[in-house]
């Protein structure tokens, strides 16, 4: 997702964030707190939005996953031969970054950790909502993103 922005050209120059909503035989808090597995899987497909299909255009996939209470973030190589590096193969007005993660149905989290160090993170009481700002993340930068809470 990205922020609400009145066009096209100024939204793909946001930053992306992320609604993960894991997987769990209940997700009422009290279930999750008895710790069940909760999951979660997903791809995110970016094009430039400009290039024709069969010009090759620069994209990007992100191949995301939560198990065992860690979200990965990989970047997989871009498909196109024209454009051995996606988007991340020149300039780009384009983002390639994720700065906030919202993770529904967590258990109780006391410590997160981005990349393995310690992060801020806020987490509502009713509904156990997990919120992760300011990560930063550039997938041109690195190919990989973890997230791990406990």
């Amino acid at each position: 997702l990205q922020n609400f922005i009145n066009t096209t050209a100024d939204v793909s120059q946001q930053p992306f964030y992320l609604l993960v909503a894991l997987t769990c035989p209940s997700s009422t808090p009290n279930d999750i707190q008895q710790g069940f597995n909760t999951s979660a899987k997903g791809m995110l497909y970016v094009d430039d939005g400009i290039t024709p299909v069969d010009q090759n255009p620069p994209v990007e996939n992100l191949d995301m996953k939560v198990d065992n209470n860690q979200l990965s973030v990989t970047r997989l190589p871009p498909p196109a031969a024209g454009n051995p590096n996606g988007l991340c193969d020149h300039p780009t007005n384009l983002s390639t970054s994720i700065n906030k993660v919202i993770v529904y149905g967590a258990p109780k989290v006391t410590k997160l950790f981005v990349d393995g160090a310690i992060h801020n993170f806020t987490q509502t009481d009713d509904t156990l909502a997990l919120h992760i700002k300011d990560i930063n993340y550039d997938w041109c930068v690195s190919s990989q993103l973890n997230i791990t809470w406990v």
